[in-house]
C-alpha cells in the first residue's frame, strides 16, 4: 500500500475496491496494510459503548504507526445545543413504522435540562449508546486514562466560544511516548 493513499474500514458494507480508495469489511485487510500513519474515527465514538471503545483502543494500538495520530470528531451532548439537537430529533427522528428514534433522545426533562444548562450528562447505557448522555469530556479522559495524548483541535459551528454552546468537538490522540 502506498504511503500516502486513503484506505477506508466499514464492516458493514459491501466490499469494494478503487484504486484511490479502497473499502474493506475485514479487519484482516486493514491490519495487513498497517501500520498507518494517520487514523480518523468520525461520528462514530459516540455510538460505543465502553467495553468496545477498550477493543478500538487496542486496534488503534495495533494500527497506528509511531508518531502517528487518530483524529477524532464526535457530538457534543451537553450545553444549549442539545436542546435544539434534542427538539429536531423529537420532530425529525422518527421512523417509518411512528415509533420514535431513541438515538440521541433524552429520557426525561431534568437530564436534559442538567445537560444544557449545567453540562451533566445522566445515565448511559454501557453497551452500545446513540448520542444520549454522550459527553466527549469522558471520552477524552478513557483516552488520557489509557496513555493517549490529546489536543482538541476545534468546536464547531462558533469555534471561539468552546464546547459550551457548540455542537461537534474535533481533537488528536497521539500515544504518549511516540
Amino acid at each position: 500500500m502506498k504511503a500516502d493513499c486513503a484506505i477506508g474500514y466499514e464492516p458493514f458494507m459491501t466490499r469494494r475496491h478503487k484504486e484511490d480508495l479502497p473499502i474493506y469489511v475485514d479487519y484482516a485487510d486493514i491490519l495487513a496494510n498497517a501500520p498507518y500513519s494517520t487514523i480518523t474515527i468520525l461520528e462514530v465514538l459516540e455510538h460505543v459503548g465502553w467495553d468496545e471503545m477498550s477493543n478500538i483502543f487496542a486496534k488503534f494500538n495495533e494500527l497506528l504507526a509511531p508518531n502517528g495520530i487518530v483524529l477524532v470528531s464526535v457530538p457534543i451532548e451537553i450545553g444549549p445545543a442539545v436542546l435544539l439537537k434534542h427538539l429536531n430529533r423529537l420532530k425529525w427522528g422518527r421512523l417509518k413504522d411512528g415509533k420514535s428514534q431513541q438515538m440521541g433522545v433524552h429520557n426525561n426533562f431534568l437530564e436534559l435540562f442538567s445537560a444544557a444548562f449545567f453540562g451533566a450528562v445522566g445515565y448511559r447505557d454501557p453497551l452500545k449508546g446513540g448520542h444520549t448522555n454522550f459527553d466527549f469530556r469522558h471520552l477524552i479522559k478513557f483516552a488520557k486514562s489509557r496513555g493517549w495524548r490529546v489536543k482538541i483541535l476545534g468546536y464547531s459551528p462558533i469555534p471561539f466560544i468552546g464546547w459550551y454552546g457548540n455542537s461537534q468537538v474535533f481533537f488528536t490522540m497521539e500515544r504518549q511516548g511516540s
